[in-house]
């Protein structure tokens, strides 16, 4: 279905290794952002949100099958999804069903059912039985409060089994929750940090995701076994978006069997994305450093429930998991510590590190650039050490915005190295 992003956040650099962790009662957000020459690494263990419901009824007879799902806020990105008995998405993961519309804070579904497969009426109660059918919503970005409105078509005489008589179908109006004032919460991956990052130099940005997870204790838990005995634990999707108006990248859609993929040789199963190396340009082959990142794990179905086994029908309710999502990005030139605020007449001390060409960068000239009204104004050099470790000691005059310059390797790459902005605030 639709795939979009409504809301980006910047974020800003980290230092070498930095941990944030948000814990709830049973949910917890773990980042940890590493740093080796000129590479960037972000591992994320967080948790994502489906809901899956069942038509009450089989649907018996041929007609429409609409559903509306609304949620608030509107910029949060919810999507609905319509299942067969098998729990496939009707149409495919990424195929049409039937007419999709979407709006803000709502999406619309609509189908027209053809064929009824279980048509034989039942032996022992009578009538027809009718087909299954679910209805998936996926929290795509963010957490927002939603409601499911719709109808699907019902034999009118339950003593006659033609399914096609349109004399003799009515439709059954469907409700989650059924008063109308109630809602639901769902949660999923949030808009901005961890999620958003910005590479600073030419290079190659990765994606891994894996599933399950337990982010407590920083698990994942499938295992060669599992994959091997099809024990199918969930699928789940990634995709990259990139600048102001969020342009697709890439976008990987999980394992058809609702499990993971091997990757490297098995080594690990999930996802795995990398973009083509960064070139110089405007073009989609050539994606430019300092623009805004966005990825975005989703969880697209739990699958059954590991006590009817791994061919069991979709878990219904609301099902939550765990993953491990690992962001690997340029970053040759950064800023690691800068002060956040400082005393007027007092020294501000910016510390960082210069890589090029997947080596440390020692003997070279970094300056430090204050952002102007005009334009960049540079303020202070140093030259790297060991390590390509630089520092640079001024008294700032007033609030401004500070980011360091370097010379870079030259075509095909970048002939000027950036870092990150970071904003230091003058106090008296």
């Amino acid at each position: 279905m639709k795939r979009s992003v409504g809301k980006s956040v910047a974020v800003a650099v980290l230092a070498v290794a930095v941990v944030l962790v948000m814990a709830g009662s049973a949910l917890a957000l773990s980042v940890t952002q590493t740093y080796d020459k000129g590479t960037t690494t972000r591992v994320i263990w967080d948790t994502t949100q489906v809901a899956c419901y069942k038509l009450p009824k089989g649907v018996n007879h041929i007609g429409p099958i609409h559903m509306e799902l609304t949620f608030k806020p509107g910029w949060a990105d919810f999507d609905l999804y319509l299942l067969n008995a098998d729990g496939d998405a009707v149409g495919g993961v990424a195929g049409e069903q039937g007419y999709l519309a979407s709006f803000t804070g709502k999406e619309v579904v609509d189908c027209w059912v053809d064929e009824v497969v279980n048509s034989e009426p039942d032996p022992y109660y009578g009538g027809v039985p009718g087909d299954t059918y679910y209805v998936l919503v996926v929290a795509f970005n963010e957490t927002a409060k939603f409601r499911i409105d719709g109808y699907y078509p019902q034999i009118a005489d339950p003593e006659d089994t033609n399914t096609t008589d349109p004399w003799n179908y009515y439709l059954q109006r469907y409700r989650k929750p059924a008063k109308p004032d109630q809602y639901i919460t769902l949660r999923g991956p949030r808009y901005g940090y961890p999620y958003d990052f910005r590479p600073t130099s030419v290079g190659k940005v990765e994606a891994h995701l894996e599933w399950p997870a337990d982010v407590v204790n920083k698990q994942v838990l499938y295992t060669a076994d599992d994959y091997n005995n099809w024990i199918r634990p969930a699928n789940m999707e990634q995709y990259m978006y990139y600048g102001p108006d969020w342009d697709t990248v890439w976008e990987n859609y999980g394992d058809t069997n609702w499990r993971p993929p091997k990757q490297d040789g098995g080594a690990w199963y999930g996802l795995k994305n990398p973009t083509p190396k960064q070139t110089q340009g405007t073009s989609r082959d050539g994606l430019q450093p300092m623009v805004m990142w966005h990825y975005v794990p989703s969880l697209y179905m739990v699958a059954a429930d590991p006590t009817q086994g791994p061919f069991g029908g979709p878990k219904l309710g609301i099902s939550t998991i765990g993953f491990k999502a690992t962001l690997i990005y340029p970053e040759n030139l950064r800023i690691a510590s800068a002060p956040k605020v400082v005393k007027l007449g007092k020294t501000a001390v910016v510390k960082g590190t210069l890589a090029l060409g997947g080596d440390w960068a020692v003997g070279v000239k970094v300056t430090l650039q204050r952002k102007t009204a005009s334009g960049w104004k540079n303020v202070k050099s140093a030259v790297t050490g060991a390590n390509g470790a630089w520092v640079i000691k001024f008294k700032p005059s007033a609030t401004a915005v500070y980011r360091a310059s370097a010379p870079g390797l030259g075509a095909p790459n970048l002939d000027t190295e950036l870092s990150a902005s970071k904003r230091i605030r003058v106090v008296r």
